[in-house]
């Protein structure tokens, strides 16, 4: 096996000890709750922040150096991780070998995930990959003292102790896209600014758990993605990201592509996925034009072709019935913010 450049094992059991533990391996200290992560590992920080004694929350955002592995052990508690992280929108996370394994590079896209610590997971990151990441633990009482409602209560043990759940949300609502953008925008070094995040990430870890915990089990199909399905039908999700600046192949021929019956495929896609494969398609190059607009260096002409539409048109009316916004406006509002990569 090849050695990986830089790796640590550890276990979750407080946020702030982790955090020693990794300026501990890094060679460095946290300092104020903020760690800087040494140049030779990667460029950027992560911040710590701890809300109230169940919650508690990292802001990672750095570009790696080199390859990075974070083998997280299992612990002896039930503590609850949700990771709300905003790659580049191209491709999923790769799940190698076992599904504990995920491999993170820049072609990775965003999404909302919430696992128990419990359960272990090696999560490794490709050099010159840009990170973003809120990580949110939430202490084991916190489902006893926080949720009153007792089918919620026993929704979410049921969902954390089903080793087939995987509790992941793969696209990003607007409202949640605009809430992660403050968050790593926010330049504001002010006494309020620990007000500022916590504000942002209560707004998210609210938005992810109303879907989680108050629609019905049929309504939720990105809970019920387990193992052996995200392993059988990832061909066909990598296929359509690999084409994404190309007409859509069809269901039959991605079907065929993946040796399953037609209905087999579309039903399996849609529980993995959440969404039918057209709409996969749909979705993924319009995140790719969103992200690809937030620089603020791109015309609305240039990303409609380089994702594959032939019509500015028919990409207006595509952009803002997902975004709510039309593209040159939501273009506009990027540059009078002064931002760019």
């Amino acid at each position: 096996m090849q050695q990986v450049p830089f790796s640590i094992s550890y276990q979750i059991n407080d946020l702030f000890e982790y955090s020693e533990q990794l300026a501990q391996a890094f060679g460095t200290s946290v300092q104020n709750g903020i760690l800087l992560y040494p140049a030779e590992v990667a460029i950027g920080c992560s911040k710590f922040f701890k809300i109230n004694e169940f919650i508690s929350f990292q802001l990672a955002h750095f570009r790696s150096t080199t390859k990075i592995e974070f083998d997280r052990l299992p612990s002896f508690n039930n503590h609850i991780t949700i990771s709300i992280q905003d790659f580049t929108f191209a491709k999923c996370p790769k799940h190698k070998g076992l599904c504990s394994e995920i491999l993170i590079d820049n072609n990775s896209i965003g999404s909302i995930q919430c696992k128990s610590t419990s359960i272990h997971e090696t999560v490794l990151i490709a050099p010159d990959t840009e990170i973003k990441v809120i990580f949110v633990l939430l202490k084991q009482h916190w489902i006893e003292n926080v949720l009153r409602d007792e089918t919620a209560k026993e929704k979410f043990y049921k969902y954390l102790g089903d080793s087939k759940a995987n509790l992941r949300k793969e696209f990003l609502t607007p409202d949640q896209l605009k809430l992660i953008f403050e968050i790593f925008n926010h330049k504001n070094d002010s006494p309020l600014e620990k007000i500022y995040y916590e504000s942002r990430v209560l707004n998210l870890l609210e938005s992810f758990l109303t879907d989680v915990l108050t629609k019905d089990e049929a309504d939720n199909q990105f809970l019920f993605a387990n193992v052996e399905d995200i392993k059988e039908i990832q061909k066909a999700e990598v296929f359509i990201t690999n084409n994404i600046d190309k007409p859509f192949a069809g269901v039959d021929y991605i079907s065929k592509m993946c040796f399953m019956s037609r209905t087999k495929f579309i039903n399996l896609f849609q529980k993995v996925y959440g969404v039918s494969s057209f709409d996969y398609y749909q979705k993924k190059r319009l995140n790719m034009a969103y992200e690809a607009l937030k620089t603020g260096q791109h015309s609305v002409a240039d990303i409609a072709g380089n994702i594959g539409y032939t019509s500015v048109s028919n990409f207006t009316i595509a952009f803002k019935k997902e975004f709510g916004l039309l593209p040159k406006d939501f273009l506009y509002k990027m540059k009078g913010q002064g931002v760019s990569n």
